[in-house]
């Protein structure tokens, strides 16, 4: 890495599907590279927005974002792009670091159609300047010779090379990726397949730790009607069984979650293996649930943050039906500040414009911080300069500095004195410093 020398912030960006190293390969760069560097892990979308508004990232920092769709696509997600392009504009040396599968990368940086809504713009944005960094799915060449050289002094790893499938695709042999994709595609058990859809489904609707009443109860909509009416009593177990099969003596499909603390498994919880979440997921994406998947999902959502994720995730690939109930029900349990986010987007979009400011003003009550900013951008202009107003009245000053904070990032001048005089017409003033006359951003410096 030449960046280790240079004044520049740099984003890096490895593509792999599951199983190919892509986190093993960035770490022993980093290791080997940067050895001196500090290392920033933020977790969640809002902890990447504190960290570079806090100017947390100092030179010779690695900011490092492992499976980086999970945080672009939190609702938070597409701020937390602009975040990093306000940093990606300061001096370094620093580097970003980001790992994600090639369907997350395509999915995230592929312009919408001129009919779909673009809910990741700025995240596409932020990723389609920068090439990504492919990590390959097969050994080949001379990397291939190597590792049978190094079989000849491993047993072990010449059992593996003895037994490969698919010629150089060692790390998804070491997984026993393939035939687990057979194994479900493929089932000889019926009802242990309708178990592993309903778990792969989960996977893509953020359900990463389905329970056994979960995948039992939305299993029949995945049988044919012959299946369900010539079901034996055990077909239950006999699923479970199948699903828990061991392939290749080393994977399994569904796996046993370990305890937080001390020894063994959590009870009735499982977690389905890594490679049919990447592989066998795509493959679901675009098909609808049944609807015993939609009830049974009252057996899994113990909490309201569970609701609401799952709530999410349905929103995102169009189920928006069931998203708003499930958003409902997280609100009807604990009142969750993201939930009451969600049900004012909705009320948003079918026009119900009182309700939709109601339920943000609950949300940002609620601790969401982002309500009032996320409405505005649903609305024209100057629809999103009165809310921002009406929000500065209510006690909400967030709204307006940054509406005016971006107008003036953006070199939108002219809305930013219009900003000011309605603020001014209504009584407020505008936070922050409104210039009298343009000047660049070099000459104004960091504005964050």
């Amino acid at each position: 890495m030449s960046i280790a020398n240079g004044s520049r912030t740099e984003l890096l960006v490895l593509r792999g599907g599951s199983c190919t190293g892509k986190t093993r390969t960035a770490y022993e760069a980093v290791k080997q590279q940067l050895p001196d560097w500090h290392l920033i892990y933020p977790k969640t979308a809002d902890a990447l927005i504190s960290a570079v508004e806090a100017n947390a990232v100092a030179e010779k920092t690695v900011l490092w974002l492992d499976d980086a769709q999970h945080l672009f696509e939190q609702p938070a997600g597409d701020d937390a792009a602009v975040a990093l392009r306000r940093l990606l504009e300061r001096p370094g040396p620093v580097v970003v670091l980001a790992t994600m599968s090639p369907s997350a990368h395509r999915r995230l940086t592929t312009p919408a159609m001129r009919d779909e809504r673009n809910i990741h713009p700025n995240t596409g944005a932020l990723l389609r300047p920068w090439p990504a960094i492919d990590v390959p799915e097969e050994f080949t060449g001379e990397s291939l010779n190597e590792v049978y050289r190094k079989a000849e002094e491993d047993s072990a790893l010449n059992a593996v090379l003895m037994s490969v499938a698919y010629r150089g695709a060692l790390t998804q042999t070491l997984a026993a990726g393939p035939d687990l994709m057979d194994h479900w595609l493929h089932a000889t058990c019926p009802y242990g397949k309708a178990v592993l859809t309903a778990a792969i489904d989960a996977s893509r609707l953020g359900v990463s730790r389905p329970t056994t009443a979960f995948l039992l109860g939305a299993a029949p909509g995945y049988l044919r009607a012959h299946q369900q009416a010539e079901a034996p009593q055990d077909w239950g177990q006999r699923a479970l069984d199948y699903a828990y099969e061991l392939r290749k003596d080393v994977a399994r499909a569904l796996n046993p979650v370990p305890l937080a603390e001390g020894m063994g498994a959590e009870p009735d919880v499982h977690a389905l293996a890594d490679y049919l979440e990447e592989h066998a997921a795509p493959l679901r994406e675009g098909l609808a649930p049944p609807p015993s998947f939609w009830t049974a999902i009252a057996h899994q959502a113990s909490t309201s943050d569970e609701l609401w994720r799952i709530g999410w995730e349905a929103s995102r690939i169009g189920f928006d039906a069931q998203a708003e109930q499930l958003f409902a029900r997280a609100v009807e349990a604990s009142g969750h500040a993201e939930a009451l986010w969600g049900l004012a987007r909705y009320r948003e979009l079918a026009g119900d414009h009182q309700e939709a400011e109601r339920l943000a003003v609950e949300s940002e009550r609620a601790g969401n911080s982002h309500a009032f900013r996320r409405l505005m951008k649903m609305r024209p202009w100057p629809a999103d300069a009165e809310l921002a107003i009406k929000a500065d009245l209510a006690g909400y000053p967030h709204a307006l500095s940054r509406l005016t904070w971006e107008l003036e990032y953006t070199d939108n001048w002219d809305g930013l004195i219009k900003v000011w005089q309605m603020a001014a017409k209504a009584g407020r003033g505008v936070p922050g410093w409104v210039p009298k006359e343009p000047v660049s951003k070099d000459e104004r410096g960091s504005t964050a």
